[in-house]
């Protein structure tokens, strides 16, 4: 399943959380090790991942970033870090966990 960037990695996991029950109970309960497994592919430990499901009577609307940095990228980029790529190997330009 290659995917090139975050947003075809997020329709994957819908999709297949649609289809695999068991797929969709461990992104609910740990979403790093769902996505690992099913995909191969390990998030940064920086990035928090929060799943919410809608129902009947609920529905989550998801705003993007505003593109302004909280005080936590703010100390990246005085490291010398910067948030540049959302492509599959670094979803949403978070450090990798491999130095890349």
């Amino acid at each position: 399943m290659a995917t090139n960037n975050w947003e075809e990695l997020q329709a994957q996991i819908i999709a297949s959380a649609f289809e695999d029950e068991a797929f969709r109970a461990g992104v609910m309960d740990d979403p790093k090790a769902a996505i690992a497994a099913k995909f191969g592919v390990n998030l940064p430990a920086e990035l928090d991942i929060q799943v919410h499901e809608d129902t009947a009577t609920t529905t989550h609307l998801v705003l993007p970033a505003t593109g302004k940095l909280d005080e936590a990228a703010l100390q990246l980029t005085a490291g010398g870090w910067a948030p540049v790529s959302d492509s599959f190997s670094n979803p949403g330009g978070y450090p990798r966990d491999d130095g890349g």
